[in-house]
């Protein structure tokens, strides 16, 4: 097997199609950097906290989002997690249906999403372009991750494990 064959096997997750609300704009050189600087420099990952905390801080984090939204206009206001889109995510990448003209290939974004479950999840990572498609008549594109934090990407493994599963009439196991 060649080294190119190598990488792509280890590259390919499972994936899956489902609906979660996700938001992809253009990534600033400096977005990318003081993201990946953050990334490398985490050591503690939620896996490492209780599940109670972890959901207590979330819905925290959700709230400051949401307050500095409507205080000032240079924050994002936190995804809503009625506002689904269909999407195919994986670890590696998602595809997910956005007007591909605002897009090039290997242009850097910003990816952010909001993985269901019992405490939802929002998940951010940097990524590039690698495709443009069209998706049932509406245009899409294809996103490969380039710096996610490894806890982030534990869970939308996580996440496309249960759909995974619900999909196929499973029930997955609870995970405490």
């Amino acid at each position: 097997m060649s080294t190119i064959e190598a990488t792509k096997q280890q590259r390919e997750y499972a994936r899956v199609e489902t609906n979660v609300a996700v938001r992809v704009r253009r990534a600033r050189p400096d977005e990318i950097d003081a993201f990946e600087q953050r990334v490398m420099g985490a050591e503690v990952g939620e896996d490492d906290l209780p599940l109670a905390l972890v959901a207590y801080l979330r819905n925290i984090e959700y709230k400051l989002d949401l307050v500095l939204s409507r205080l000032d206009a240079r924050f994002e206001a936190p995804l809503d997690p009625h506002d689904l889109q269909p999407v195919v995510i994986s670890a590696g990448g998602i595809r997910v249906a956005v007007d591909a003209s605002d897009f090039a290939l290997g242009d850097p974004v910003h990816v952010e999403m909001l993985l269901p479950g019992d405490v939802p999840r929002t998940v951010r990572v940097m990524g590039r372009v690698t495709r443009r498609v069209e998706v049932a008549d509406a245009p899409a594109v294809a996103i490969e991750y380039t710096a996610i934090d490894e806890s982030d990407r534990d869970a939308i493994v996580r996440t496309v494990n249960r759909l995974q599963l619900m999909q196929q009439g499973r029930r997955p196991r609870d995970p405490r």
